[in-house]
């Protein structure tokens, strides 16, 4: 499987942080939308190693989508990172409960989101 990463962000400035930060790591391949629904429409269509998802979206939660991949057959062994502004224990505990492989609480610099990527990918996280 290729390195492929979808990154689902709303905020257009923290989608290409995201980008941008795993672009200058040189291993992945991204592919980001600003939503939900865009996610689960882009998640349909390739073989991804792991989705990097935002936990507040005003379509669909990050939860909920975290739900729906896991729902999937085809995607229910994706590696999912929750990235949100809520570093509340609750807030990850459901994140981790809906089926994220790891949560990332923002502001986080690039090599941490490299890190925790590359720690969920591994399973050591």
């Amino acid at each position: 499987m290729a390195n492929r990463i979808l990154v689902v962000e709303d905020s257009a400035p923290m989608r290409d942080f995201v980008v941008a930060s795993l672009e200058s790591a040189g291993s992945f391949e991204v592919v980001a939308v600003e939503s939900g629904i865009r996610a689960l429409q882009e998640a349909a269509r390739g073989d991804w190693a792991a989705v990097v998802t935002d936990i507040n979206m005003p379509d669909i939660s990050g939860i909920e989508l975290i739900r729906m991949l896991r729902g999937q057959r085809a995607l229910s062994d994706v590696r999912i990172l929750a990235i949100s502004t809520d570093g509340a224990t609750t807030d990850i505990e459901r994140a981790m409960k809906a089926g994220a492989d790891s949560y990332l609480v923002k502001p986080f610099s690039a090599d941490d989101l490299v890190r925790s990527l590359a720690e969920i990918q591994a399973g050591t996280s």
